[in-house]
């Protein structure tokens, strides 16, 4: 620029005319723009690095998340091979030893062993097993059996823990009664979708006719119930069998 004295050329930015000493008007406002536009440039350049940070911490976890659903997704269709694959084999081992089950079953049968019966299907696989699904009327009203009488142990046995509450007891005995009596009236409804005569048809639907018996029978005993209320039991709702039960329960001991 030049001198508004002299008229010598000088820098923008000197405060004072060397050759006359005059004071530059305009160094002091160049100085000023130019500190201005440094502090909009740091202040700008601050937000990029903020912004940036943001964006690479966003990217990072969004990265981990993916990597994880990635993995998860890995594992599970792994798992679900396997699994097919596991399955596949012991359906194999139990078609290639089908005709042992059968007599073994046969004779659990035989014997009403209802407990042994539900505990030999678990413990081979055969409770879900196509090969046996005719079976599985038998296997389920086994569980039924089984946790009823646990229920019924847990009352002669289990009265003097601290932690134990025999409304648990009656409450699962009434359950189980119960769903053992929604097996036979599937059996006795024959217009049912899920009906299947093979299942319920012959010395399967004797099994669970004398299961009926059994358990009414270990009902009346242990509770004291008359026969009238043994025999109507079946068509309690469950809180009132639940409460029969326990009255019937305390009043013989």
């Amino acid at each position: 620029m030049k001198c508004t004295g002299c008229g010598n050329n000088i820098n923008l930015e000197l405060p004072f005319c060397p050759y006359c000493g005059r004071p530059n008007d305009q160094a002091k406002k160049h100085v000023e723009d130019m500190q201005k536009y440094k502090n909009e440039f740091e202040r700008t350049q601050s937000e990029v690095l903020e912004n940036s940070k943001k964006f690479s911490s966003f990217t990072i976890k969004t990265a981990i998340i993916a990597i994880l659903v990635a993995l998860i997704a890995i594992v599970a269709v792994g798992f679900s091979r396997y699994y097919e694959m596991s399955d596949s084999i012991r359906q194999r081992r139990i078609e290639k030893d089908a005709d042992e089950y059968t007599q073994m079953l046969d004779e659990y049968i035989a014997d009403r062993d209802y407990e042994g019966l539900y505990f030999y299907m678990r413990v081979n696989g055969l409770g879900s097993s196509n090969a046996f699904s005719s079976y599985y009327p038998l296997y389920s009203s086994g569980l039924d059996y089984y946790h009823m009488k646990s229920a019924l142990y847990d009352l002669y046995f289990n009265a003097d823990r601290s932690h134990y509450d025999p409304e648990e007891s009656y409450e699962q005995i009434a359950r189980y009664v119960l769903r053992f009596k929604s097996e036979l009236d599937e059996m006795e409804d024959t217009e049912a979708y899920s009906y299947k005569p093979e299942n319920y048809e012959g010395r399967k639907g004797e099994y669970l006719l004398d299961m009926k018996q059994d358990i009414q029978d270990l009902i009346q005993v242990n509770f004291n119930l008359t026969d009238e209320e043994a025999q109507g039991m079946w068509e309690l709702t469950e809180a009132k069998l639940t409460v029969l039960l326990e009255e019937k329960f305390d009043a013989g001991q």
